[in-house]
């Protein structure tokens, strides 16, 4: 079953509390919580409280992301760091960026490190039962469709898999195509709808392209009790999890129906 989450890094301004408050009040069934400013990845008693705080608002913690910078991991301190508050949020998913702002192309040698460190990650994943999704996203190794699919069937690990994310400037064809392309590659969508300057508006503008996209997500399907997840991944301008995320999401829901075969 596809169900419609919320990273909390569009909206970076809130709280905590304010996001879960956000998100219930939208009709989000999950949330991906951020390392950094909302979850640190060296404060266990922040993850603990934000772990608990979720379940009472009857909400799901589906997943933790996380920026990576493999050639500084070197002694793999953080990378623990962060596997172990994904535990303590209980987050079946570990989300990483690979590489921070304005990353440069990863040249052979470099290449050949990211294979070996998502390599690593995904042997660490296996013992706890977890899946690590690299994402596309701009400014980081993964900003490229086609070198972000064969780099992950050249890491080719059963717990290493892909989150998709529609990238600015890109035809939103294209786009899907892409994403129905990466078939079982894919682990997770990032829904949002970008402009070429970057600025995010309403998925509304791009309605058949997100049926088409949750129809190919969906054909991934292994077990409908494990759940695919989408996660809103920015709100239009102005909106600070408002009505503008409560529209998204119910967007996303209706199309997730549809493909689905469900009538409400």
């Amino acid at each position: 079953m596809i169900r419609i989450g919320l990273t909390s890094q569009a909206l970076l301004m809130l709280s905590p509390a304010e996001i879960i408050a956000a998100a219930k009040g939208s009709g989000v069934e999950a949330l991906e919580w951020a390392d950094g400013v909302h979850v640190p990845h060296d404060e266990p008693k922040a993850a603990e409280a934000t772990m608990i705080e979720t379940l009472r608002a009857g909400l799901t913690t589906a997943s933790y992301s996380a920026i990576l910078r493999p050639e500084a991991e070197g002694d793999h301190k953080r990378t623990e760091s962060i596997f172990a508050t994904a535990e303590i949020l209980q987050a079946p998913i570990i989300r990483f960026f690979f590489g921070g702002h304005a990353a440069p192309r990863p040249d052979p040698a470099r290449r050949s490190q990211l294979i070996s460190e998502a390599r690593r990650l995904g042997d660490r994943a296996a013992k706890s039962g977890r899946a690590v999704c690299l994402s596309l996203a701009r400014n980081t190794y993964l900003d490229r469709y086609h070198e972000a699919f064969a780099l992950a069937a050249e890491i080719d690990h059963p717990f290493v898999r892909l989150a998709w994310d529609a990238l600015p400037g890109m035809d939103p064809n294209q786009a899907s195509a892409f994403l129905e392309e990466a078939g079982s590659k894919v682990a997770v969508i990032v829904a949002r709808h970008l402009k070429k300057d970057g600025a995010a508006t309403g998925l509304a503008g791009e309605e058949a392209s997100w049926r088409r996209r949750l129809a190919a997500f969906k054909l991934t399907e292994i077990d409908p009790k494990m759940g695919l997840f989408v996660f809103i991944g920015a709100l239009r301008d102005g909106d600070s999890g408002g009505p503008g995320l409560a529209e998204d999401v119910a967007l996303l829901r209706r199309l997730a129906n549809e493909v689905e075969g469900r009538t409400s």
